[in-house]
C-alpha cells in the first residue's frame, strides 16, 4: 500500500497544469541527473555538462525565474538527498537556458564547533532564486565561474 504521503504528493501533482507536471519532471530528471553526476566526476565538470546541454534548447517565451525556482525547489523536495549544490546547478542551467543572466554562488559559515558549513544559491535579476534560506549567514566565496576546460 501506498504511504498518504506519496498519495497527497501524487493528488498535488496531478492538479498542476500539464504544462507545470512536464516542467517539474524534466527538472526532476535534471536534478537526478547532476546528482548522480555529482557523485562520480568533480563539480566544474558536471557543471559544464549542464550548461552545455540546457544552453542548446531556449523555451519561448521564457518561463519566469520565480517558476524556475519553484521547480527546482519542489524537485529538491521529491529527489532523496538534493542538497543545496545539485539544486543550484540544475537553476543556473535552467535560468541560463531561457537566456537569463544567472550566478552560482558558494559560501560558508562556521558551524558546530570547529565546523565550517557550506551551501550553494543561483541568483537572477537581483533576487535569490534557489537556495535563500540563510544565505545572509554565508560568506560568499567568490561566483562559481564555468571552466573551459582547456589548460
Amino acid at each position: 500500500m501506498l504511504g498518504q504521503s506519496l498519495v497527497a504528493r501524487l493528488r498535488r501533482f496531478l492538479r498542476l497544469s500539464g504544462a507545470d507536471q512536464k516542467v517539474l519532471l524534466e527538472t526532476c530528471a535534471l536534478l537526478l541527473a547532476v546528482q548522480l553526476g555529482l557523485s562520480l566526476l568533480p563539480f566544474q565538470i558536471v557543471r559544464r555538462f549542464m550548461l552545455g546541454h540546457v544552453g542548446t534548447r531556449r523555451r519561448q517565451p521564457p518561463m519566469p525565474p520565480e517558476r524556475i525556482g519553484w521547480a527546482v525547489s519542489t524537485a529538491g523536495r521529491l529527489v532523496p538527498r538534493a542538497t543545496c549544490l545539485p539544486q543550484a546547478v540544475v537553476a543556473e542551467g535552467l535560468l541560463k537556458r531561457m537566456g537569463y543572466q544567472a550566478a552560482l554562488h558558494i559560501g560558508v559559515a562556521r558551524g558546530e564547533g570547529p565546523a565550517l558549513s557550506a551551501h550553494a544559491w543561483v541568483e537572477c535579476l537581483g533576487r535569490v532564486v534557489v537556495g535563500a534560506r540563510g544565505v545572509t549567514e554565508y560568506v560568499v566565496l567568490g561566483p562559481a565561474q564555468p571552466t573551459s576546460g582547456r589548460r
